[in-house]
């Protein structure tokens, strides 16, 4: 992906912590934070922030499977990356939540 393909993927993803209303395949994702405490949420916005003012986009990591502490812990590790490092697991991460959708899909359909 270029910048450009990457900033508009990254787009349609919202922040860790707050998937988009309505939407069951974001709530689905970010299930592992949907039971943290209030202290974990918190704590994730301000590393939200930070990352985004960082790096100028949302943090993004496949969130399936993970718990709001696994996603706070590699927050805390990733914000300290180079922008072009970030980049590459920004991809890698798009890459492994685009295969869960589509593997959903295809299931959803046979």
């Amino acid at each position: 992906l270029t910048a450009e393909d990457l900033a508009e993927a990254m787009a349609g993803h919202p922040p860790i912590g707050r998937p988009k209303p309505g939407d069951p395949a974001s709530a689905r994702e970010q299930r592992g934070m949907a039971g943290a405490s209030a202290e974990l949420k918190a704590e994730m916005l301000e590393l939200n922030l930070a990352y985004q003012e960082k790096f100028g986009h949302v943090f993004l990591i496949c969130a399936t499977g993970r718990t709001g502490e696994q996603m706070r812990d590699a927050v805390k590790e990733r914000i300290g990356n180079a922008p072009e490092r970030e980049r590459e697991i920004v991809r890698t991460e798009l890459g492994k939540i685009n295969r869960i959708r589509l593997a959903r899909l295809v299931e959803e359909e046979a």
